[in-house]
């Protein structure tokens, strides 16, 4: 998912740096682990598979 597809489903911009602000904490949550890749200027996160 990259940083443009957060926007379309979070909404604005505003809400994707916060989402990124606070990955670390959030990431723990979930099933299955994911990285960050930086593809030239935007973030892409990827879910790994096990």
């Amino acid at each position: 998912m990259t940083e443009a597809d957060l926007e379309t489903l979070l909404g604005n911009p505003r809400r994707v740096r916060a989402f990124s602000r606070h990955f670390d904490e959030l990431v723990v949550r979930v099933p299955f682990r994911v990285r960050i890749e930086t593809t030239g200027v935007m973030k892409t996160y990827v879910k790994e598979s096990r």
